[in-house]
């Protein structure tokens, strides 16, 4: 670490940044002819002066390939720095010069800084306080065609890495997206030769990527996203100050561009052709009235404002030097960044680019994952640069985006994860027509046409194929709108099971069309060093999804009707079919293979685009990873946490309550609290109303803390309705007219039993103390109103007599059982919980009547989960796939509690948050999220280790959230293995104890024992190998063919003894082969052995 000696860290960064600005390598090219290395020389007149380079070393290639392998490594290293700048402080104090607002005054262009500081106001303060000089001048360098060295476009990859990921992260991007604008970095990359070669194709997807953030919507002061309508508004405002521009200038050539609407000019197509009739200087005139060129009056002012003295040997003044710990390091300055293009080296193409790139209209993230179609084709199946294989090494970069800590927004978010999710499933979905083609054995026969000699699970070959449907598209869209086909494919000779799993096939299931045309002869190799399509002669990979088997007719039938033979209908993506309708025979009628594969299901995060609101707004800074990580803690949200709370019975006495909240000075405030606390039996009558179960859970100190979280979570608060089994069915056919028979029957007689009791003169006031529900019976109150009455008052009142007792006319003794008698307040009581319990059936049946209306089990079903169900547990797949689902029904929920949460996926964690839609003001209702989980643990499951190792995959939200700093509970103790096991993962937790239990009980006690000297037993491991024994033995394997090993003569006999009580006497069990040690047994050809190894406890001390 070096936060105790930031300095020494600092000089180490400053060191990187002098090697890789001061001493980058030349460009080195390889000369087929003359089959060397030529070094092409990077001088001019105003490269004589620079003192370090020699003509000795630029004649050593060896030198050069070592300098650029030694950028590359920097490069890596400078990109891990600011990919951690969030995490690390040291990291943001050290690099600060290369994203902070210094980078503006000295790279950016005069007439783009004064733009930009004209739109921030609060950075030209800022600037005022900085300093202005210097300007080096750098010659570009010649350029052919020629061969490049490998390692220098690795080099050039590297660094197009870097700057993604300093454009993909906020605190970066803010300041150096506009310096990388101005320098106009994705037009030469995008304009360079090495894009349009084979060996650049890694590069001209960094270069995608690139652009991708470069035009990301966001603003750049605020960070705060921008919508469809802002970017509209911006992009409009951008066209119309080019049009006014251009009619001002150029009104003779380019009047039908300048009257145009924006519709009509705004894409790259129509601005190239638009200005293509302009030449090279009226071009160049133009795009400097937008601060992208510079004008040479301009340069040249500036070059002498910025004029360095000959004194200082073409260095900074000392005031103005970043200087280093070590006395070794130059003097370094931003201003070793390379010197603005001069006006006479920029062509017209380039020109042109760059007013393409900065007026064009760019494809917005929501149309760019629109337009991406779920199923993956055969150019990103075996695509390495975004798909690799299983054995990455990790030297190489590859075009994929990364997981860090923080994102530039939701949408930002959602889409890296889509598309590593995407690229997931894609490598699962290669892995499995891999081996399916493999499997088959596919070979070119006499005429051409592809032969089998194999078969596979999973792939059959189709027998025919037509196209039924081909619809029109819909308004604005560019594709049909729908695309049917009709595929058939025997079943026969295939094994029942296997029949039975495509038989199986349901609708929506996703299935492949490959297309293979063989090349090779009957009984070629299969070469795992070359190309998989290439050998196999696969051409294209199509997918497609089922609609449903058809009959003979072409008719859908439903799926539990089963022909002989699978005549499917499938939907052919409409996207992939308009793209290739210039030969659809080629794909579609040819050869093709028809796969199936197990369902794939990404394609919930592409939904989640087109959401708004998805996240609650106390939850999305968090998300991202910006400002306070306790901010949404629930101690920190008074519209969630109340600071009074009713616990009822969580705490089941004073001391408990203590022991709980220990960390804080616990005082009672209620004058009940002086009262001693003491066990007592109070004889009470039992009614109806049955009494709520206290809490037998004793709380602790760490697992209070989630638990007040959610307010009465952990109480037993039971509703005022009670459940009953059943009532009369004389009385009650179904639920609506039990409503009416309780409407006129049951409370009428109620209200009629109560004017009765109210019309007595000695119980007036006391129904006013009566008419409260669970009114509890104290002594001070019996001896206040205790009143002389009949006690036949209330008994012969009573409407209900019949259905409590059973009997018509029930004697006096079942009476005085049912009302003691003894005051009137108690028996107004009673009359009165007899009624809550009355009223709890005929409210029951109420909830009940839906399920008459509903005929079916999924309705019944969804009705429980919406109106009934308080916890709904579900898998996060199973929340992903039944998504749409559960917010067409208008779910919703306040509350989700996660467990497992860091042996999840980032996006699998995230589908909860959203199976519910906004309310009506647009904001989600959820209220509280609790994840359970342990980042110490395994991480989630990434099949490919590519994406786990170079994408960050693997991390979990949990893991992300803690390394933010977001406020978390750790338990302190363990009770799942005794001390002695504990310690081998105690370090890896701050203070992990052992609860008391670990120590004392009998089950976690029992270990190794030594009756005599070096006799060692385990009585738990001879229980555990024998229990095995025994049921490899029910499940038929011969007992002559099992022997059981351990490694001491102690436990040999321990399970000797063992099996000789357990299995000895049975006649179905049986004895083993033998039972002896490891080093006496013999070698023999046995076909089952169990090894049974125990450490001594002189080993483990």
């Amino acid at each position: 670490t070096f936060v105790a000696t930031a300095d020494k860290f600092s000089g180490l960064i400053h060191r990187v940044l002098h090697i890789l600005l001061d001493e980058s390598p030349q460009i080195l090219t390889v000369n087929p002819l003359l089959t060397e290395i030529n070094t092409k020389s990077k001088d001019d007149d105003n490269d004589e002066k620079d003192k370090h380079q020699t003509s000795d070393e630029s004649s050593n290639p060896v030198q050069q390939k070592k300098c650029i392998l030694e950028h590359i490594v920097l490069i890596i290293f400078l990109s891990h720095c600011f990919t951690n700048l969030a995490e690390v402080g040291v990291l943001r104090r050290s690099l600060r010069e290369l994203y902070s607002l210094a980078i503006w005054q000295d790279h950016l262009q005069p007439t783009r800084l004064s733009l930009e500081l004209k739109s921030h106001p609060r950075y030209a303060r800022l600037l005022k306080k900085l300093q202005k000089y210097r300007d080096t001048k750098v010659s570009p360098t010649e350029r052919d065609n020629m061969p490049i060295e490998p390692l220098l476009i690795h080099y050039l990859e590297r660094f197009i890495l870097l700057l993604i990921d300093l454009e993909s992260m906020l605190l970066t991007r803010r300041i150096l997206n506009v310096v990388l604008d101005d320098r106009h970095i994705v037009v030469y990359c995008q304009k360079s030769a090495l894009i349009k070669r084979p060996d650049g194709k890694l590069f001209s997807e960094l270069v995608d990527l690139l652009a991708f953030y470069a035009h990301f919507h966001i603003d750049e002061s605020t960070g705060e996203p921008l919508d469809e309508a802002e970017m509209d508004k911006r992009h409009c405002a951008k066209l119309s100050n080019l049009q006014l521009k251009t009619f001002a200038l150029h009104k003779d050539k380019l009047l039908p561009f300048s009257v145009s609407h924006p519709a009509g000019i705004e894409t790259a197509q129509l601005l190239r052709k638009h200005l293509s009739v302009l030449d090279r200087d009226q071009l160049y005139q133009l795009a400097s009235c937008f601060g992208l060129v510079t004008l040479k009056k301009e340069s040249s002012q500036n070059n002498e404002e910025n004029k360095i003295d000959d004194d200082n040997d073409g260095q900074l003044p000392p005031a103005k030097r970043i200087r280093s710990n070590d006395q070794d390091i130059e003097e370094f300055h931003l201003s070793c960044l390379r010197d603005k293009l001069e006006a006479k080296f920029m062509d017209k193409d380039l020109i042109i680019r760059i007013l393409i790139h900065h007026f064009a209209r760019r494809q917005s993230e929501l149309e760019y994952i629109n337009s991406l179609s779920l199923y993956p084709t055969e150019d990103l199946i075996w695509d390495e640069n975004r798909v690799p294989t299983e054995y990455y090494s990790g030297e190489n970069c590859l075009a994929l985006p990364k997981l860090g800590l923080q994102f530039l927004t939701l949408q930002d978010y959602l889409l890296r994860n889509f598309n590593l999710f995407r690229l997931e499933s894609t490598y699962e979905i290669r892995q499995d027509i891999e081996d399916a083609i493999i499997r088959l054995k596919a070979w070119r026969g006499e005429f051409g046409q592809a032969v089998f000699d194999g078969w596979s699970r999973m792939a059959l070959p189709i027998q025919a194929f037509n196209i039924v449907e081909v619809a029109k598209p819909d308004l604005g869209a560019k594709h049909p709108a729908r695309v049917r086909a009709d595929v058939r494919v025997a079943l026969a000779g295939l094994r029942p099971e296997i029949r039975k799993e495509w038989l199986g096939l349901r609708r929506h299931d996703p299935v492949f069309l490959v297309t293979i045309r063989p090349t090779k002869q009957q009984g070629w190799k299969f070469n795992m060093n070359e190309p998989f399509a290439s050998q196999v002669g696969l051409h294209y990979v199509r997918g497609c999804e089922i609609e449903g088997q058809v009959d003979k007719e072409g008719k859908l039938v439903p799926d539990e009707e089963r022909l002989g033979f699978l005549p499917l209908k499938v939907l052919i993506k409409s996207y992939h079919y308009s793209s290739l309708s210039y030969a659809p025979f080629c794909i579609y009628y040819v050869d093709n293979i028809f796969t199936f594969v197990f369902p794939i299901n990404y394609a919930y995060p592409r939904d989640l685009m087109n959401i708004r609101s998805v996240v609650p707004e106390w939850l999305l800074d968090l998300l991202m990873g910006y400002l306070d990580p306790a901010a949404a803690h629930y101690t920190h949200r008074s519209d969630v946490y109340e600071p009074r709370q009713n616990w009822l019975d969580t705490f089941l006495s004073p001391e408990h309550l203590k022991h709980s909240l220990s960390q804080y000075n616990v005082q009672f405030t209620d004058k009940r609290q002086s009262r001693k606390w003491k066990s007592s039996c109070q004889t009470e009558m039992f009614t109806p109303d049955d009494k709520i179960e206290q809490c037998r859970l004793y709380f602790t100190s760490k697992t209070l803390n989630p638990s007040s979280a959610i307010p009465q979570l952990s109480t037993d608060h039971l509703p005022d309705s009670d459940l009953s089994d059943s009532t009369n069915s004389f009385h009650l056919q179904t639920c609506e007219t039990a409503q009416y028979f309780y409407i006129q029957e049951v409370l009428s007689r109620w209200e009629d039993f109560i004017s009765k009791i109210a019309a007595s003169d000695t119980s007036h006031h006391l129904m006013s103390n009566t008419n409260q529900r669970n009114q509890s019976m104290t002594e001070e109150n019996t001896e206040k109103d205790v009143v002389i009455y009949d006690p036949n008052l209330i008994r012969n009142s009573f409407p209900f007599t019949e259905f409590f007792t059973g009997q018509k006319t029930p004697s006096n003794e079942v009476m005085s059982q049912l009302f003691p008698g003894q005051n009137l307040l108690e028996d107004v009581a009673l009359a009165h919980a007899y009624f809550r319990y009355l009223h709890s059936i005929f409210t029951q049946l109420d909830e009940f009547r839906a399920f008459e209306l509903m005929r079916t089990g999924t309705e019944r079903a969804n009705y429980l989960l919406i109106q009934e169900a308080k916890i709904i547990a579900m898998t996060c797949t199973h929340a992903a796939l039944r998504r749409r689902d559960l917010v067409q029904l208008g779910f919703t929920y306040d509350t989700i509690l996660m467990e497992e949460a860091a042996q999840i996926l980032e996006i699998e964690t995230f589908i909860p948050l959203l199976l519910q839609n906004p309310d009506i003001s647009g904001r989600n209702r959820l209220k509280r999220w609790i994840m359970i989980g342990d980042h110490h643990q395994l991480p989630p499951v990434v099949k490919n280790q590519a994406f786990n190792n170079y994408s960050n995959m693997g991390q979990s939200l949990f893991a992300r959230l803690v390394k933010l700093g977001v406020p978390t509970v750790q338990l302190d103790a363990q009770g799942r293995a005794r001390p002695s096991l504990s310690r081998l993962y105690s370090w890896r937790y701050d203070r992990l104890t052992d609860l008391p239990h670990t120590l004392n009980e009998v089950q976690y006690c029992i270990g190794e024992s030594e009756p005599s000297p070096f006799f060692y037993q385990n009585l738990a491991e001879a229980e555990y190998v024998v229990a095995v024994y025994m049921y490899m033995r029910i499940l038929g394997y011969p007992a002559e063919k099992i022997t059981i090993l351990t490694t001491y003569n102690g436990q040999k006999h321990l399970i000797r003894d063992v099996i000789a009580a357990r299995c000895a006497q049975n006649p179905l069990l049986g004895n083993p082969s033998k039972v002896t040690t490891v080093d006496r047994f013999q070698i023999t050809i046995l076909d089952m052995i169990l090894d049974e190894m125990i450490n001594p406890l002189s080993s483990l001390d």
